[in-house]
């Protein structure tokens, strides 16, 4: 039986046998998904970026592996989320010589934290949104509106060459942040690039968690 499954078995014992103690489960219920998620490896979640890497197809990764780096829950500088992050770099072909060769860099950051909670993960979306607890990438960027799809609440910020996504589904929260550092010879239209995101990764980004959550062995 899949886990989910599983949960919402024991949600309706609860409701039926124990009076009062459905809130109980539902508490147990949650916090036992939260432990699951945040012993996720973040960039094996989210494919290392593939959506992005193929966007943009990134000339290298600016890590020393060559690969994103994942940190588990409590071990990066997000202590709250598991984690995958890194800097890259983006390559033009010289029309005259057809040899790429690299124009600018950036850096991508995913964190997903996972609460017990509704409740919870609507006050770490709040913090991470709106107290000036964002990354230190977007800290000083506007808000602009964006469609919030299958989300429960979505904040975007963007400034410059830099666009923060904050997103919550159910108790749990998803913030996403990119940002180029500078172009030389490469032209980004940060309208269809913030569309592709917004259209494409977001939407495949909920689909893996609820697909990993789904997955039999999750539970």
């Amino acid at each position: 039986m899949r886990f989910v499954q599983s949960v919402k078995l024991v949600l309706i014992t609860a409701i039926l046998l124990v009076p009062g103690g459905a809130a109980v489960h539902v508490r147990q219920a949650s916090a036992q998904v939260a432990d699951i998620m945040r012993s996720w490896d973040a960039c094996e979640v989210f494919d290392d970026f593939a959506p992005l890497r193929d966007y943009f197809d990134m000339y290298e990764i600016r890590t020393p592996t060559g690969e994103f780096i994942a940190m588990g829950w409590g071990e990066g500088a997000d202590a709250e989320a598991t984690t995958c992050s890194g800097r890259f770099s983006l390559a033009v072909t010289n029309q005259v010589t057809g040899e790429m060769y690299k124009c600018c860099s950036g850096e991508v950051w995913l964190s997903l934290s996972p609460w017990e909670s509704v409740e919870l993960a609507k006050d770490d979306f709040d913090a991470r949104a709106f107290s000036g607890a964002m990354l230190p990438m977007t800290r000083y960027a506007t808000s602009i509106d964006i469609p919030v799809g299958d989300w429960d609440e979505v904040v975007c910020h963007e400034e410059s060459m830099t666009l923060d996504f904050v997103l919550r589904k159910d108790h749990w929260n998803l913030d996403f942040a990119l940002r180029i550092d500078y172009t030389d010879g490469l032209h980004i239209e940060m309208e269809h690039l913030r569309g592709f995101i917004v259209e494409s990764v977001l939407p495949a980004y909920q689909a893996a968690v609820v697909d990993r959550l789904e997955q039999p062995s999750t539970g």
